[in-house]
């Protein structure tokens, strides 16, 4: 019988020979470092303010009793706005995410024109 410990921890081993190969292929970059691999405070930030922004807009634009007493229309009246909400914090999170990673981004496509050739 497995142990809890060992149930949780499974399938980060699973994913643990993914890394390493995601690791190699990056290390042949010439100016490689695994702090790059972390996200910029931006776009963490704006990942903050899109969940918030989300959050907010779920206990404004939709009923607190829930959506189990609307109808169909009533429910695509009350939840088009925040799925519009929704929607805009992707593209600002996308874009955010593109203006400052943009040196990931760039060593990523050379990664990949690599492979190709």
């Amino acid at each position: 019988m497995p142990t809890p410990y060992f149930s949780f921890f499974q399938p980060l081993l699973c994913v643990l020979p993914l890394f390493r190969y995601i690791l190699r292929k990056f290390q042949s970059l010439p100016r490689f470092s695994l702090v790059q691999l972390l996200p910029q405070p931006q776009t963490l930030a704006a990942f903050a303010v899109a969940s918030l922004t989300c959050l907010a807009s779920q206990r404004v634009m939709l009923p607190l009793g829930g959506v189990a007493r609307l109808s169909a229309m009533q429910f695509l009246k009350a939840s088009a706005p925040h799925v519009a909400v929704g929607m805009a914090s992707l593209a600002a999170v996308a874009a955010v995410t593109l203006k400052v990673e943009r040196e990931l981004m760039r060593d990523v496509r050379g990664l990949s024109r690599d492979k190709e050739a």
